[in-house]
């Protein structure tokens, strides 16, 4: 049984229950706001019950949409008043170049390896050109356990800034283009 199978029958759930109330800080908000974006249209993919993309529309007021396998998450995302399409991240179904901002928000490492380009090639996809994509990833310092690393993909002006060689292997083929490791 695939990754995402068992996420979506339910250790989707049982993650968001698990990990009720603890956001507290939010490294990708941190990472915007470093940045100095602007979001029009952001996807979330991971957003669990749509706290953060409910925090960007508040403080953006753009538009924001989820992809969330648990249906305990997409309940709690709908309270919220953010749309979520309860799948898993292999097939996105909004247009090509719909979003500005594309977050990958804690989910990647709950996916099969063998699924990884795909997941990549579809936020990709849907991601403008000129926009932003942001991995977030394992950043929990207090879990010594786990490896902090970053993903900024910066595609304006063509400059990709790539911390895992998958990806940057991945994206030098897709789009002819040298990538910088970092």
């Amino acid at each position: 049984m695939k990754q995402a199978e068992v996420f979506a029958e339910s250790e989707g759930d049982n993650w968001l229950e698990r990990n009720r109330g603890r956001p507290g800080r939010d490294p990708v908000g941190e990472a915007i706001d470093h940045l100095g974006l602007k979001p029009q249209r952001v996807l979330e993919i991971g957003c669990a019950n749509g706290w953060r993309l409910a925090a960007l529309r508040g403080k953006y007021g753009c538009e924001v949409n989820g992809v969330e396998p648990s249906m305990q998450g997409c309940i709690e995302a709908a309270t919220r008043r953010v749309p979520v399409w309860r799948i898993t991240a292999e097939n996105l179904p909004a247009a090509d170049d719909a979003f500005d901002l594309v977050i990958y928000g804690f989910c990647l490492y709950l996916t099969d390896p063998i699924d990884w380009l795909k997941i990549a090639a579809e936020g990709d996809r849907v991601l403008k050109n000129g926009g932003y994509l942001i991995i977030h990833d394992f950043a929990e310092p207090a879990r010594p356990f786990a490896r902090r690393y970053w993903l900024v993909l910066l595609r304006p002006g063509g400059v990709r800034e790539v911390r895992l060689a998958w990806l940057k292997r991945y994206f030098e083929r897709r789009t002819g283009q040298a990538c910088v490791l970092r």
